[in-house]
């Protein structure tokens, strides 16, 4: 059975939607481009003044 079979069936056992993983796959590089674009912008700058103003009010457990 080839892979894409594979996990179509293995969806359908799982009862989940077989095009979960092209689904998942879309968010994450989405996101991954939405950071780069962020981080490409000012190089990170801005990520990197925000980070520790959150750790330093207390949202270290919340962001981990």
């Amino acid at each position: 059975m080839p892979e894409s079979e594979r996990e179509a069936f293995a969806a359908r056992l799982c009862g989940y939607d077989p095009s979960l993983t092209d689904q998942l796959r879309e968010l994450v590089e989405g996101l991954a481009n939405l950071v780069a674009d962020l981080a490409a912008t000012d190089g990170g700058e801005a990520w990197l003044r925000h980070h520790p103003a959150r750790l330093e009010a207390g949202e270290e457990s919340e962001a981990a």
